[in-house]
């Protein structure tokens, strides 16, 4: 049997996803040398942050428009959720952030990042493709817009390294 996901559950995988690149710009940003790279990585670890945040937002919002839930006592379902945000983007085992040596060039940083943020949108891509309601595939469409300002600003900072 296919699980539909419930916008709730699909805002707390992205809160655990931006949790999870939050840690990995942060480390990142601590262990570049070049301090122009690592304030950028700074920025996009507060920005995760920020987006976690505005994931918040937007869930409480939708718990407000639709009050239907299921009867989770324990929290195994929001457990559950935390693993797959943890295991599928900027993972918690086996994360990014724990590979980092500090030996990575900001080239190769900003490729991992990349290629990172490129996944988290395909993840909420195919979510769009299994809500039902209107107003949450909205809601979703709006948190990939958001996710997609993290690729443009990539993009830039390799293009920068790039004339350099």
């Amino acid at each position: 049997m296919r699980h539909a996901y419930s916008i709730d559950e699909v805002f707390t995988i992205a809160e655990q996803i931006e949790r999870n690149g939050a840690r990995f710009y942060a480390r990142a940003a601590d262990l570049v040398q070049d301090p122009e790279v690592s304030a950028a990585l700074h920025r996009l670890a507060e920005w995760e942050a920020g987006h976690e945040t505005t994931f918040a937002g937007m869930r409480a919002r939708a718990a407000t428009a639709q009050s239907a839930g299921t009867w989770d006592p324990e929290g195994e379902a929001e457990a559950y959720l935390h693993a797959i945000a943890g295991d599928y983007v900027f993972r918690a085992k086996n994360h990014p952030a724990d590979t980092i040596t500090g030996k990575e060039s900001a080239q190769e940083i900003y490729r991992l990042a990349l290629q990172l943020e490129k996944d988290a949108i395909v993840f909420y891509q195919g979510l769009v493709g299994v809500m039902s309601d209107p107003d949450d595939r909205a809601l979703l469409r709006a948190l990939i817009a958001e996710e997609m300002s993290h690729v443009v600003f990539l993009v830039g900072q390799l293009g920068a390294l790039s004339e350099d």
